[in-house]
């Protein structure tokens, strides 16, 4: 069974997505939800507590599971986006040396589009070496969480 809540943020709302006692989605703008369960669990009451920190500015482990069904190489480049530390940014080149593939800065950026869960794998933390590169939320919502980072609270 899928169950989902919305939350509303300072970057619009988001949908919390538990299956199979895991969370698997934190996203923007979901669609296809009519054949899940709109409530809130105990899980997703704890991914919703841990949001709404991140948003008051506080920096707090992550304290319920959570999971991705991707390829390894995605794994690898997850892993060590969430490395980074809350308030500072890797190029999608350092990324790609941290998983020893130093020639697929691409391929991170392109396993990037593809995180199913907000916020929990910073990818908004992952930026161009000329500039802030991409973001599946839009730009403005990846200025906002970088701001947010750096201590000017939205």
């Amino acid at each position: 069974m899928k169950y989902y809540h919305l939350l509303k943020t300072p970057i619009g709302e988001l949908t919390i997505v538990e299956s199979n006692d895991k969370i698997v989605e934190i996203t923007l703008n979901a669609s296809n939800l009519e054949s899940f369960i709109k409530t809130e669990t105990k899980l997703i009451k704890a991914a919703k507590e841990w949001l709404i920190s991140y948003f008051k500015g506080e920096v707090k482990t992550i304290d319920f599971p959570y999971y991705q069904m991707k390829t390894s190489f995605q794994n690898k480049v997850y892993e060590a986006t969430q490395k980074i530390p809350f308030g500072t940014v890797k190029s999608y080149l350092e990324v790609a040396i941290a998983i020893n593939h130093p020639k697929a800065y691409r391929a991170v950026g392109n396993a990037l589009n593809k995180n199913d869960l907000l916020i929990v794998v910073p990818c908004h933390r992952v930026v161009g070496s000329n500039g802030l590169g991409g973001f599946g939320g839009g730009i403005a919502v990846k200025k906002l969480l970088l701001k947010h980072e750096k201590g000017i609270l939205i």
